[in-house]
């Protein structure tokens, strides 16, 4: 039985992160850990470290505790690559709703703010969407947009 299943985070470009888990059973179970349903070769340990994190380590881990009386399988951690948030490319045509995309952390939660007056000390930002993406790439719409200067902003929630 998973009495501590692992848990999800992001993580920087080059970082480490080490995932645990606890389980209980007659005999004390074995581990393999997989990432998006594939065996990890070698993770075979209550914890499992990832250095040198990087694009390709994404995605959800789970583990598998087992011992001659059965198997359990932990819910899936979602492991992620933290990554600044970006707004772009930006396009209006017409009378058409100004678009853009945001890029940023997968499955972390966003909020899309704009202003149409950008000083130091007065600037009142005004929330459009709050919004997340499995992918970390999101393309948005701002159909309330003008002719008139306004600005963007995309902040982590």
């Amino acid at each position: 039985q998973i009495t501590a299943p692992p848990a999800g985070q992001s993580v920087t470009e080059g970082g480490s992160v080490t995932l645990s888990v606890a389980a209980s059973g007659t005999p004390a179970p074995a581990y393999q850990w997989r990432l998006n349903g594939a065996v990890i070769p070698g993770a075979t340990g209550a914890a499992l470290t990832v250095d040198d994190f990087q694009f390709d380590n994404q995605g959800s881990y789970s583990v598998v505790a087992s011992n001659s009386a059965g198997f359990a399988t932990s819910p899936s951690a979602f492991l992620a690559l933290d990554v600044p948030a970006q707004l772009g490319p930006v396009s209006k045509s017409g009378d058409g709703p100004f678009q853009m995309q945001l890029t940023g952390t997968a499955r972390q939660n966003y909020v899309i703010q704009s202003t149409t007056n950008l000083t130091f000390t007065n600037t009142v930002w005004t929330s459009l969407i709050v919004t997340s993406s499995f992918s970390g790439v999101l393309d948005f719409q701002d159909a309330g947009a003008t002719n008139s200067p306004r600005f963007y902003r995309a902040v982590k929630q």
